[in-house]
């Protein structure tokens, strides 16, 4: 009889808790490692976002007022670009911007443009940030000067 009981094979209640334990452990880690990348994967896609979104709107205006160098500003946050076809308005609603009556960018905090003398041209642009973290609010300004025809 007492051979009988030594010649058993297997894991004790014990042992088995003991490694349930541990697994759980390294699940949590595993877990929360996961978690907090994908947090900050979040994090830096909606920065760079934001910071596509100024950066296209500074790019696109720049190129609109050098192509056509004839521009209005109204109450330091419209401006007006005038075309042989027209005119396009520029103007932030909320925090979308939008030309004329089409969206130009959205997540868009602030937007002042400033003109002096019809001569140069100050424009800001500031992000929104959503997730209220005020560090990440990305601003971006620019001044262009207009030349006309021969001047140097």
């Amino acid at each position: 009889m007492k051979n009988s009981i030594k010649d058993q094979k297997g894991v004790t209640l014990v042992e088995l808790l003991a490694v349930l334990v541990l697994l759980s452990l390294i699940g949590l880690m595993i877990f929360g490692i996961y978690f907090s990348g994908k947090k900050e994967y979040d994090i830096q896609k909606e920065k760079t976002e934001h910071q596509e979104n100024i950066l296209f709107v500074m790019k696109y205006l720049t190129k609109e007022i050098r192509k056509k160098n004839n521009f209005r500003v109204f109450d330091e946050d419209v401006l007006e670009i005038k075309k042989e076809t027209g005119k396009d308005i520029y103007r932030r609603k909320g925090t979308t911007l939008f030309k004329n009556s089409e969206v130009l960018a959205d997540n868009i905090k602030d937007f002042k443009v400033e003109s002096s003398d019809g001569k140069a041209l100050k424009i800001e642009v500031v992000s929104d940030d959503k997730l209220n973290r005020n560090s990440d609010a990305k601003k971006i300004e620019t001044t262009i000067v207009i030349r006309k025809g021969g001047e140097s």
